[in-house]
C-alpha cells in the first residue's frame, strides 16, 4: 500500500501543478488530496476496480481507479504512468481494462473530469473514442 500511496502522492503533484497552470486553486498539497483516496473503498468490486501496472522488477508504475458514480455509470480517475515507463502504451491498456471491468458491473457509460491543461489525458481520451460533454456532478 506504501508503493500506491506514494505513485498517487506524484500522480496528485503532476495534476496540481496542470490544474495551476490552467487558472485552478493553489492552495491544495498532493497529501491533501490523498485523503480522497484512502478511506474509498468504492475503488474496489463491487463498486469500482483499481488497476495497477509494475514494470519488469516490480516496481509500481501505473494506476487507474474506476468508481460508480450512477446505476449506469463509472468515473474514470487518477489515470498515471510514471514518465520512466511512458511509451509503452499503459494508459491506455489501463483504459482498456477498466472499460471491460466496468462493462462487467453492467455499466454503459464512463466519465472522466480531465484538468484541461492535462493535454496528454485529452488526447489519450480523444484517441479512445470518448466525447467531450457538459461538466457532470
Amino acid at each position: 500500500m506504501a508503493a500506491l500511496e506514494a505513485l498517487l502522492v506524484e500522480f496528485y503533484g503532476v495534476v496540481l501543478g496542470k490544474l495551476r497552470v490552467a487558472g485552478g486553486p493553489s492552495h491544495y498539497t498532493p497529501e491533501d488530496l490523498m485523503v480522497s483516496f484512502r478511506p474509498n473503498v468504492r475503488n474496489l468490486p463491487p463498486d469500482g476496480c483499481l488497476v495497477v501496472v509494475h514494470d519488469a522488477v516490480n516496481r509500481l508504475v501505473g494506476c487507474c481507479t474506476l468508481h460508480q458514480i450512477r446505476p449506469d455509470a463509472g468515473e474514470l480517475k487518477r489515470l498515471y504512468v510514471r514518465p520512466q515507463a511512458n511509451g509503452h502504451r499503459l494508459g491506455q491498456q489501463m483504459i482498456t481494462t477498466q472499460i471491460a471491468a466496468a462493462r462487467a458491473m453492467g455499466w454503459h457509460n464512463i466519465l472522466i473530469n480531465v484538468v484541461k491543461g492535462n493535454q496528454d489525458m485529452l488526447r489519450l481520451c480523444a484517441k479512445m473514442g470518448f466525447r467531450f460533454i457538459d461538466r457532470y456532478p
